[in-house]
């Protein structure tokens, strides 16, 4: 299922490469099962995470922005976004979490 959807992403993606089989190929020769594409998903959020933390040490300003939401089984979620500025006057705006909050909504 995992690689299906990799293969079907990939002959989107790379339509217009010139080596979009050697890509292709690529991803079908990729291992999916549960345990590697567990660990690859966690190396990706600890990369993100310390990228998350060095951008937060570096910056001059930071702010927060909140947006509260719900979920298809009505459970309200709280998004943290931030938004940070640096020294060179660059600004990079991050998802920072996802909160689960206490109870239920109906609409």
């Amino acid at each position: 299922m995992i690689e299906q959807a990799f293969l079907e992403a990939a002959d989107s993606l790379f339509a217009n490469f010139k080596n979009k089989e050697e890509i292709v190929s690529a991803v079908k020769s990729m291992q999916f099962s549960a345990n590697i594409v567990m660990r690859r998903v966690e190396i990706m959020s600890n990369d993100i995470h310390l990228q998350l933390r060095t951008d937060s040490d570096n910056c001059v300003y930071f702010s927060l922005q909140l947006d509260e939401s719900t979920d298809v089984v009505d459970t309200s979620q709280m998004t943290v976004f931030v938004r940070m500025v640096f020294n060179d006057f660059t600004i990079t705006e991050d998802l920072l979490k996802f909160i689960p909050l206490k109870g239920h909504t109906t609409g």
